[in-house]
């Protein structure tokens, strides 16, 4: 558990051979499969609770919280507590069936916190309110001072207490990070952390639950808190901090006016890891003073070859950012067959391949169906569209996930209208949006407006505003600049929309006219192998879309929508010289790049 997997499978395997009792036995298997990830390893038929949360922990760490939650629905896990499970789930990937579990989390670690408070003293707690104090503890060694002298205790109440506070610190954590950037609610995220720091604010741990929340004037309150709380933890106990945590809130610290005073998350760890360990690498390798050479990290990789964060340095050191589909194999190991989020590595090393890709995504596929809908994406975005709408309809088929399907086949239904089979596209249209994600009522909305039914189209689209906020805007400004022609009430909101984008009103431009280095644009943060391919590789200027010029992202969100062609011009600077490429979009149009206002607007 201290990132010595590498250590551990020897050593379990020869502790195995001499074992009889059931019990040993039991967590031998469980750590086995904590330390290779092998989750076929579990036997459900003779499951015990520990061996259930360990094959929980390593497929969803593998594969995605819903898999664990699809799995718990299907098979008889009553064995291991509720509370376990929950934490489990939330140690996989992020999703929105998890995020609809965080209000559970939250209230089953109250409530555990408070039963194992109950079991350990004999005045019994009625409330959480009560016992908030006793999050401030400390763990403890085995030697206790008691108030009878000092007791030896395998497991103290303080440490308990530790535990329990970093899980309820978790919790909230989670729900912050889901309300924030999952559901997009901001502003009952904003409310929540308002309530949880009246709760736990005078905490000493309470600023590890503050993470996610941004540091701008309208969270000027809770900012205060949280770097006023972590300077006087990171001050009086900094082992309680983890790296990822000290590391951000320094990043962090310079947006505060005045800058916020903390410690160099190096001047604590030093060396960046506990010697012989790989202890946290997905953390400690931001670190100004880790630096791991191809040497350092073939040593880490013994110690911990489960770890993808080593594997994907490790592979970038020997082969470079493009490795060949053997490669990636032999850098990520056991890995290549255990975990889908190392398997899309492999299967970015084999784009250029389509049998190799398409194979290797419906190997994902077995484990996670929606991956279908990627292959499916590929195959459009390689003109095949006839294997992407049989690779559409398998996921559709096998994915229990509705959210999922919903965000997925906006190009399925325009390929059934474009078809000639209406009354699918429609059935599906009504299917997607019936799930309410912003995606879904965009896709209703869009083939609304290909049938001619704009009234239709546009309360879609305002119940889309409604519900998802400032993000659907720039949808709404395309639809009514594009049917301005339409009504007169389109071509009044029209002119208002575009005054709010464009101020300066929508200019046209052709690239012959374009020679200096660009003033204003957006430029490409996160692009991907297909953009690479048409040019648009990251730090790309994008300073317009279809001839027209785009000054900063909003601007480049309402052109990118403003056509229900999927095809668009995209005009951009590489550092030397303007160019042109024709991008293809799948799901509504959105060219599903990472941008931001270029140059970068820092103004508060």
């Amino acid at each position: 558990m201290s990132c010595r997997d590498g250590v551990a499978i020897k050593e379990n395997d020869t502790l195995v051979k001499d074992q009889t009792d059931p019990v040993v036995k039991s967590f031998l298997r469980a750590l086995k499969i904590r330390s290779s990830g092998d989750y076929h390893l579990f036997d459900e038929a003779h499951q015990t609770p520990i061996e259930g949360t360990q094959y929980g922990l390593r497929y969803g760490n593998f594969t995605d919280a819903d898999s664990v939650a699809t799995y718990l629905q299907a098979h008889d896990s009553t064995c291991v507590p509720k509370i376990s499970w929950l934490r489990v789930i939330h140690s996989g990937h992020d999703s929105l069936d998890s995020a609809s579990r965080t209000p559970q989390l939250f209230a089953a670690e109250a409530k555990a916190f408070q039963q194992d408070y109950n079991a350990c003293h004999k005045e019994k707690a009625t409330s959480l309110k009560d016992l908030i104090p006793e999050l401030d503890k400390s763990a403890s060694r085995c030697l206790v001072v008691e108030a009878d002298g000092p007791q030896l205790k395998v497991i103290s109440w303080d440490d308990l207490a530790a535990f329990h506070a970093r899980h309820i610190m978790s919790s909230i954590d989670l729900m912050d990070r889901y309300l924030e950037h999952i559901w997009g609610v901001p502003d009952q995220a904003t409310a929540m952390m308002t309530q949880m720091s009246q709760l736990f604010g005078k905490t000493q741990i309470f600023p590890l639950a503050m993470n996610e929340v941004p540091v701008d004037d309208k969270h000027k309150g809770l900012n205060e808190l949280y770097f006023a709380t972590m300077q006087n933890l990171l001050a009086s106990n900094p082992e309680k901090v983890m790296a990822i945590d000290w590391i951000e809130a320094t990043k962090e610290k310079k947006q505060m006016k005045p800058p916020a005073v903390l410690p160099e998350p190096e001047e604590w760890f030093d060396p960046p890891y506990p010697f012989g360990t790989a202890y946290y690498y997905g953390h400690r390798n931001h670190l100004k003073n880790n630096h791991p050479d191809l040497e350092k990290l073939t040593k880490l990789k013994e110690l911990c070859p489960l770890d993808g964060g080593i594997c994907l340095d490790y592979s970038e050191k020997k082969y470079g950012k493009n490795p060949t589909v053997a490669q990636a194999i032999e850098a990520f190991g056991p890995l290549a067959d255990l975990d889908t989020h190392v398997m899309y590595k492999v299967l970015d090393s084999a784009y250029d391949n389509p049998t190799e890709y398409i194979a290797m995504g419906e190997r994902i596929s077995k484990i996670i169906p929606g991956e279908l809908f990627f292959v499916a994406m590929y195959c459009v975005l390689h003109n095949e569209d006839e294997k992407a709408a049989k690779f559409y309809e398998r996921g559709i088929e096998l994915s229990k996930n509705e959210v999922e399907i919903s965000n997925s086949c906006d190009w399925l239904v325009n390929y059934y209208y474009s078809h000639g089979q209406k009354e699918k596209a429609l059935q599906l249209a009504n299917r997607v949006a019936e799930v309410y994600s912003g995606i879904g009522l965009y896709t209703q909305a869009r083939l609304y407006e290909r049938m001619n039914e704009l009234d239709k189209s546009e309360v879609v689209l305002n119940q889309a505003l409604e519900r998802y906020g400032d993000i659907m805007r720039p949808r709404l400004a395309a639809f009514y600049i594009r049917n301005a022609d339409k009504k007169k009430e389109y071509a009044e909101k029209a002119a208002k929309m575009t005054k709010e984008f464009f101020p300066d009103g929508m200019t046209k431009f052709n690239l012959a006219d374009l020679h200096e280095a660009p003033k204003k644009g957006v430029q490409v943060t996160n692009s991907a192998k297909y953009l690479e391919t048409r040019g648009l590789f990251n730090d790309r200027i994008i300073v317009g879309l279809n001839g027209y010029k785009t000054d900063n992202v909003p601007q480049f969100n309402v052109v990118q929508y403003l056509s229900l062609n999927p095809d668009i011009k995209t005009t951009y600077w590489d550092g030397t010289k303007y160019s042109e490429s024709l991008v293809k979009t799948v799901i509504c149009n959105r060219m599903n790049i990472g941008i931001r206002d270029y140059p970068l607007n820092t103004a508060k």
